[in-house]
This record gives structure tokens, sequence and C-alpha cells, in this order.
């Protein structure tokens, strides 16, 4: 009897581990490097995603707003996949300047236990200039393995923040509404994992930084 009752225990422990894993796992994405971690289905792609679900305010983005080609990525802080993205988009931009527009929004993972105030922080370097947001953005995917609570406030003085106002707001939690307003908007676009990339409002797969160059060319090209 006493065995009996060990194994429906054990049991009952293995299942209640699978089913909270399986709640906490994003659901596969396509990693920049061609790790495979899902592939869209083909409809998907083909649909033209909602617009203003897609920018929202489109408030961190780079290039010009009048571009032809626009490419948006729902990212995670703590995604590793996310910062090997981050080094292939900075090629990108870099590469192309003006001729694109990149958009980019928070999906923070709740598998990920710092990437909402990885996300906040942004917001909070954000407030003290634009420029600001994105020498956050490549500091934190830079320290990405190392990350703590007290990185931000380490990050924030580095960058030349002011950092008792930078410290008050992130306890205020202050920002916290903007990461989770584009969590929702990806999440009404069936956003399934992160890195998710957009190419003038369809998601795309990319697995290197050719495969994204070469789909922006065949957009500027139409």
């Amino acid at each position: 009897m006493r065995a009996f009752i060990g194994i429906v225990t054990i049991l009952t422990v293995l299942v209640g581990g699978v089913m909270i894993f399986a709640k906490d796992k994003p659901a596969p994405q396509t990693a920049i490097d061609g790790t495979s971690d899902a592939i869209a289905s083909s409809d998907k792609k083909d649909k033209v995603a909602d617009q203003a679900l897609l920018l929202g305010d489109a408030r961190h983005s780079l290039g010009s707003s009048n571009a032809k080609v626009t490419l948006v990525e729902f990212s995670d802080f703590q995604c590793p996949y996310c910062k090997i993205t981050t080094e292939t988009l900075k090629k990108v931009t870099d590469h192309y300047g003006d001729k694109i527009r990149f958009v980019f929004r928070h999906y923070p993972l709740k598998s990920h236990p710092l990437a909402q105030m990885a996300a906040e922080a942004t917001e909070a370097a954000s407030a003290q200039g634009a420029d600001k947001f994105w020498e956050m953005y490549y500091k934190i995917f830079e320290n990405q393995k190392s990350l703590t609570e007290a990185s931000f406030a380490q990050f924030a003085n580095e960058i030349g923040l002011d950092v008792e106002r930078f410290k008050s707001e992130m306890k205020q939690e202050k920002y916290a509404s903007l990461p989770q307003k584009d969590l929702k908007d990806g999440e009404a676009l069936q956003v399934s994992g992160t890195p998710t990339l957009y190419l003038n409002g369809r998601e795309i797969k990319a697995s290197s930084y050719e495969d994204i160059v070469a789909q922006i060319e065949a957009e500027l090209n139409k």
C-alpha cells in the first residue's frame, strides 16, 4: 500500500512539474541565428498585421518615419535569441540608415524574472532622452548573462542618467504599464515567442543578416 501511495505521489509531482513548465515556457520562435524554436504558419506570414497593434505609438524607433520599409521587433531582454537578434539588427540599421524604419516593441515573458524590470529600465532611461533608451537597451543586452536587480542603476550611472531620478521612478514602477501595453498588442497579434519580426506588416522568418537584407531589398525594389 505504501509503495502504491509513493508511486502516485511521484506521478503527481512529475505531472505538476510538466504543467508548470509548459505554462511558463514561451511558445517556440525562430531565432535570428537560424536556431529554430518555431516556424510561423504560412497563412499567418501572408497576413498583413493590424498597423495600430503592430506599431503602437512607435515610441522607440530608428530611421525615417517616411521610409518605404518598416521592420518591427517584439523582444524580451532576457531572451538569448533576442540578444543575437539585437546584434544582427544593429548591423541592419547601421547599413540602411534612413532607408528603413526599425521599431522596437517590448514582449517581456513571465518565464524571465527580470524581463519586465529591464523593459521598465529602458523606459525610465528614455524619459531622460530618446537616445538614452538605446544606450540602456544595448547595455542590458550586452550584459544579459549577468543581470541582477542592481544592474539597472549601475547602467544608469554608466550612461550618464540622473541616477536618483532613475532609482525613484523604478521604485515607483512609473513606466510599468508601457511594456505591458506592448505585450498586450503583441498578444492581440498572436505573437507566440521572442524574437518576432515583422517586415512591412508581415511576420517574417529570418535566419541571418543576409536573409534580412535580402527581404528588405525585395521590399525596397517593389
